[in-house]
């Protein structure tokens, strides 16, 4: 509980404080006074320098900064100086979901993710109220409390006299997913004031940003209960913690070794090994994500389109092969990406809702989901075949276009959301059938598929050889319990992070006509065998990863083997997803969940025959069609019945009872 303290301890703390500045924070403070900023002081060394100073900060805030503020005026010999004292290195970290009523009013640190953030308004921090007849002043914090103020003494009404506003942002940060220990996260709604919501500082407090902060927490009236109270967080100190790649430091000494590194032609295979070291193989998987977090190169057109630099890869992968485990440690390793899985997701949780919130930000507000909360870094969505329809397609927009419209409730936006989708799925019956296309055995859009610019199988299929050598690995990680990468996480971070900043390359003529060679020779395939082998999505895609592989060695341009690079990976997806063994060709439309042309051809056939039967008589019976298509030599009875499914919901056939067709 706050206590007073006599006006002698007020005195002997002030100059402690006082003293404890001119000697440790004269520079600081110098600097602060030019910038009329505030001045950051670490807690631990005040703490060292006056263990009293440390210890009533932390008991009694309200009481230190009154007292602190008094000293920084006397220092720096303005007595009207709003300079104010910022504390970091706080040693009491307290989980949100952990803050009770013994902390209230106390000095503390907690951490955690932004879910919601209103506009900087200008708001109200202090009211000064005067009573006529006593004449007894009284100041207020007005959150929560009644317009109306009574003076203590006589009941009267008391007179506002004054009042004190800042800039202010009201902010809702999220416990971090990994201190929940499988519980709801806790939310705390947070006010950023003054100097931490200024031009400068404001982008620290943007959703999906994670914070560690330092602050007093407080109590309000929760909304119309009167005896129950509800915290708030007055923010004192704001630090990021890795919420973008921007935030990571790269020192001059980073910068040579990133340098050194890049130079190196193994560097592909240096980097892509360090990507869970854990698992053992899928070298062409593992060199695929890491050109997906350097990402190709954005663009925007004079028509004022845009053309994206995100690159998406799905993973489809039979049980046991570890594509969960995969994109967990790929999660753990990329700044502000986060994982999800397909049975637990909505569409409000992975776009953004809207929540009214009179009380603390004004109205309606957006909370962001996690396509938004990821913008500029990566989204695993694990199990993408078992979410709703209906919350699948809400991908389109994101993946295509980088943003996500909304419009809620008063509210219409368009939200950023540049998140690269590593998505994993599982097929239906558990193993693949090579004679089926994709669509068939994974419950994903077509429309959704064509987006993803890479696609691969991993099939678990018995091999002597490579089973020991991945039992080998398994023992030897379970025995030492980790495989050491050859490139540390903190460093591969802040190469990823300068070369994102630095490396903007430029498609040169020879690794033009290289993708373009590959292409057109692939579409030679189409004119002559009646199959679709690729498409205009396959040859963007191409140019994204090209470019993403020249950022891989901070070069300038696209080489002709950065471009080579690319095509190996999509030859790779390609061969594992289109070939029909039918056709014994590579069909774009395996990969992109369309009708192959194997397929095609069947439907053709059965069209044209019940077309044929229906000039006899309008209900064509099914043995009628077997029989007839037998006479012609074609023999699919065991598939007649999902070729007539596929008409009936194209609208070519009406089925008026089972077995019984009817031409449309």
């Amino acid at each position: 509980m706050e206590h007073e303290i006599d006006e002698e301890k007020r005195m002997e703390l002030g100059t402690r404080f006082r003293v404890m500045l001119e000697k440790k924070y004269q520079k600081q403070l110098a600097k602060a006074v030019d910038r009329t900023s505030d001045i950051e002081i670490d807690f631990c060394e005040m703490d060292k320098f006056s263990p009293k100073l440390g210890e009533l900060l932390l008991d009694n805030p309200k009481e230190f900064f009154s007292i602190a503020e008094k000293a920084i005026q006397d220092s720096i010999g303005l007595p009207e100086s709003k300079m104010k004292a910022k504390f970091f290195n706080i040693p009491n970290e307290i989980k949100i979901s952990n803050i009770r009523s013994k902390h209230s009013g106390k000095f503390i640190a907690i951490e955690g993710i932004v879910r919601k953030a209103s506009d900087v308004r200008p708001e109200i921090m202090k009211k000064t109220f005067r009573c006529s007849k006593c004449d007894m002043t009284f100041e207020i914090i007005p959150i929560g409390l009644a317009k109306e103020m009574r003076c203590a003494e006589c009941g009267r009404a008391m007179k506002e006299i004054a009042q004190e506003k800042l800039d202010a942002r009201w902010i809702t940060i999220e416990e971090p997913f990994e201190l929940t220990e499988g519980e709801k996260p806790a939310q705390l709604n947070c006010i950023v004031s003054g100097e931490l919501s200024n031009e400068l500082n404001r982008k620290m407090s943007d959703v999906g940003n994670r914070l560690k902060m330092s602050g007093i927490v407080k109590e309000i009236p929760k909304e119309k209960m009167t005896t129950r109270l509800e915290f708030y967080f007055d923010v004192n100190f704001v630090a990021t913690t890795e919420d973008s790649w921007s935030n990571l430091e790269v020192t001059k000494e980073d910068e040579i070794e990133i340098k050194r590194m890049a130079s190196n032609d193994n560097i592909y295979t240096i980097l892509s090994e360090s990507i869970a070291p854990s698992i053992y193989g899928l070298d062409a998987i593992k060199e695929a994500v890491l050109l997906q977090i350097f990402g190709g190169v954005h663009k925007n057109t004079e028509d004022g389109g845009h053309i994206r630099g995100d690159i998406h890869i799905l993973i489809l992968g039979e049980p046991a092969t570890s594509k969960s485990t995969l994109m967990k440690i790929i999660t753990k390793s990329i700044p502000r990406a986060k994982y999800v899985s397909g049975t637990g997701s909505s569409k409000a949780g992975l776009t953004a809702t809207v929540t009214k919130d009179d009380k603390f930000m004004g109205g309606w507000v957006l909370e962001a989901g996690a396509l938004v909360l990821c913008n500029g870094s990566l989204l695993m969505v694990d199990e993408f075949e078992k979410m709703m329809i209906e919350d699948q397609v809400i991908f389109h927009e994101s993946m295509e276009n980088g943003e996500i419209s909304i419009s809620k409730a008063t509210i219409t936006a368009t939200l950023p959301a540049r998140t690269s989708i590593l998505a994993g799925a599982n097929p239906s019956m558990s193993r693949f059938d090579p004679f089926l296309p994709i669509v068939k055995q994974v419950s994903i859009p077509e429309t959704l598929l064509s987006r993803f610019d890479l696609k691969f199988i991993l099939k678990d299929k018995p091999n002597k050889e490579k089973d020991t050598k991945l039992l080998k690995h398994i023992q030897n990680v379970r025995r030492n319990g980790n495989s050491i990468p050859k490139v540390s996480n903190i460093i591969l971070k802040k190469y990823i992070s300068y070369t994102k900043a630095k490396c903007v390359p430029e498609m040169t003529d020879e690794s033009e006509e290289k993708l373009q060679e590959f292409y057109l020779t692939m579409r030679e395939i189409s004119e002559t065998s009646n199959v679709m082998a690729i498409t205009l999505r396959q040859f963007e895609a191409l140019c994204r990863l090209a470019e993403a592989s020249a950022k891989v060695q901070l070069s300038p341009i696209v080489r002709i083997k950065d471009a080579e690079r690319a095509i190996r990976l999509m030859e790779a997806s390609l061969i594992e997803l289109g070939y029909d063994p039918k056709t014994k060709n590579i069909d774009i439309d395996r990969v992109e969940g369309n009708v192959p042309q194997s397929e095609r051809g069947k439907t053709i056939v059965i069209l044209d025959m019940i077309t044929k039967l229906s000039k006899i008589k309008k209900d064509i019976g099914r043995d009628d069609l077997v029989k007839a298509l037998e006479n012609e030599g074609v023999n699919w009875d065991y598939e007649i019945e999902n070729v007539i499914d596929k008409l009936c919901t194209q609208g070519l056939l009406f089925k008026p009872s089972p077995r019984i067709y009817q031409r449309v």
